[in-house]
């Protein structure tokens, strides 16, 4: 199985206690998933701490699958890692680390350890596909955190009081990029629904 490695570093203008809290927030994970490669959450046991898991409905191409994730290690405000234990790779290992830069300043960056199938023909027929996915999809993943917490930082110099939220169509286009936008802010959302409720995803009639 030949490894290989993927890297992305950002400078992000926040404390990096303030950027690793972010992470480390319900929704994270589905404010990071960029529009035109979606994920949904379908199973989640803990945060980002060691021994948390996570089951994700992901598709390649027209394809769909389930990612079983686990985080394997933690140390606030510096790192947290986490492998693929079901999934479409051989081997995957995802670092994410992050650096102060002062004390208003920071760096994330992203370390990926991954290998496909079929070797060596995986390599030679999707090596670069991947590659250049995951040059798109982390991008996408460092833009959204850049703005996200510019726009929690502006925000917090006028309150740093969490708001209670309701919202309704939460499972519309808008809704559902708006709740992982707010609740990675720090605020409560409550989803406003027609179904039968469920009390674990903070759902009300």
């Amino acid at each position: 199985m030949e490894k290989e490695i993927f890297t992305k570093r950002s400078h992000i203008h926040a404390p990096v206690e303030t950027v690793f809290n972010w992470h480390s927030r319900p929704g994270a994970l589905e404010r990071l998933s960029p529009p035109w490669d979606p994920l949904q959450v379908i199973e989640k046991k803990g945060g980002i701490e060691k021994g948390a898991t996570a089951v994700l409905k992901m598709k390649v191409g027209p394809v769909p699958f389930k990612w079983v994730a686990e985080h394997t290690d933690y140390e606030a405000n510096r790192f947290f890692r986490d492998r693929q234990v079901k999934g479409p790779l051989a081997h995957w290992v995802h670092t994410h680390l992050f650096a102060p830069d002062g004390a208003n300043a920071c760096f994330i960056e992203d370390q990926i350890e991954y290998a496909l199938r079929f070797h060596p023909f995986g390599n030679f027929f999707g090596g670069s596909l991947v590659r250049n996915k995951l040059e798109s999809i982390f991008h996408y993943r460092h833009t959204t955190t850049a703005w996200d917490i510019a726009a929690l930082m502006s925000g917090r110099n006028k309150t740093k009081t969490p708001m209670n939220i309701l919202i309704s169509g939460a499972s519309g286009i808008i809704g559902s990029a708006l709740i992982p936008f707010l609740t990675t802010g720090g605020n409560h959302v409550t989803r406003l629904v027609r179904r039968g409720t469920l009390p674990e995803k903070k759902e009300v009639r």
